[in-house]
């Protein structure tokens, strides 16, 4: 696939050589420009993919008969290689741009709002402006009451991710509830079969639950959320394993150590699995985690011994946060262990 995309960026980049020798129409610069910048972030040249979608917005703003939607193209353009670079201000900057010159009625709004609520979802980040783009996207979507043609799952997605946002920061638990109840009924709508947006729903109702103190509540939405996605995704997938991490942090909220140690032993032991067989970075961080989660149930529960094993095991992860290690070294010096 690679080698295609290269192909095609060479014949791309001797047209625009071509059009650009001749004097062609702005126009159509700026439309393989902008295609250019397409391939060129596919390829992971993100600089060159930058530039070309940069020239490609240019162009565009300076013609005398400006199209909104080719400006909001290229906007989109541009904030996806700064999404690709984890660069949320610049992303969602460019965004707001693109969903400002929009008409809220206009098919091309539906795709916008799912670029920023995508955005929003992968950046995880606690950036104003991220909440504000998807407050006005539930807000539009809420006053439209379904007569833009989108599909339910943009709909209910975006709805998850403002609640997963008002949830992170503690604020507005009661329409964060509120949001994920209607989400959810969305979504059993569209999938008549179990669907694993289903358990995303459903972990982060047990997330909101957590957060109220209402531990026996999260537990049995973390439990059904885990049920979800072993039938749908299997029991290797991380949203899978991060519903049985969840569950026991419910148990061990409650005091009950055996059941959460069981838990947590499973989540590990299907992590350390991914981590021996070339898991990335993310994986040895939520392994590290899991682990030391694991080692605190131990010594709550007396088993001092179990403890120390998880946390030696937990610093000698490659990778593993500064923070996550320096936690590990306190917990060990207190248990009198060098």
């Amino acid at each position: 696939e690679q080698g295609e995309l290269g192909k095609a960026e060479g014949f791309m980049r001797k047209a625009l050589c071509i059009m650009l020798g001749y004097g062609a129409w702005q126009e159509e610069v700026a439309k393989v420009r902008y295609e250019l910048g397409i391939l060129l972030r596919e390829q992971g040249k993100l600089r060159e993919a930058l530039e070309e979608h940069n020239h490609a917005l240019r162009i565009r703003c300076s013609l005398p008969s400006l199209d909104p939607h080719e400006v909001a193209e290229s906007h989109i353009g541009v904030g996806n290689v700064f999404l690709t670079l984890q660069k949320p201000d610049e992303t969602f900057a460019h965004f707001e741009e693109a969903y400002n010159m929009i008409p809220t009625d206009s098919p091309y709004s539906a795709k916008i709002r799912l670029c920023i609520v995508n955005a929003a979802q992968q950046l995880d980040t606690d950036n104003s402006l991220s909440l504000a783009l998807c407050e006005r996207v539930v807000g539009d979507f809420d006053r439209e009451n379904g007569t833009l043609a989108v599909d339910g799952e943009t709909r209910a997605l975006a709805k998850l991710v403002l609640a997963s946002i008002y949830i992170k920061r503690n604020v507005r638990f009661q329409d964060a509830g509120r949001m994920l109840d209607s989400g959810l009924q969305i979504v059993r709508e569209i999938y008549p079969r179990r669907h694993a947006r289903e358990g995303d729903f459903l972990a982060c109702i047990g997330d909101l639950y957590f957060r109220q103190g209402k531990h026996g509540d999260a537990l049995a939405a973390f439990r059904k959320a885990e049920k979800v996605f072993r039938q749908t995704i299997g029991v290797c997938a991380s949203n899978t394993i991060n519903a049985m991490f969840q569950a026991g942090r419910a148990l061990l909220a409650q005091g009950k150590f055996s059941m959460a140690a069981t838990k947590f032993e499973e989540a590990v032991a299907i992590r350390r699995g991914i981590v021996t067989d070339g898991g990335d970075a993310h994986a040895t961080h939520l392994l590290g985690r899991d682990l030391f989660s694991l080692a605190v149930c131990r010594q709550e529960a007396g088993d001092l011994s179990g403890a120390v094993a998880c946390l030696r095991e937990c610093r000698g992860l490659s990778g593993i946060p500064e923070r996550l290690s320096s936690e590990c070294a306190e917990m060990l010096a207190e248990l009198g262990v060098e």
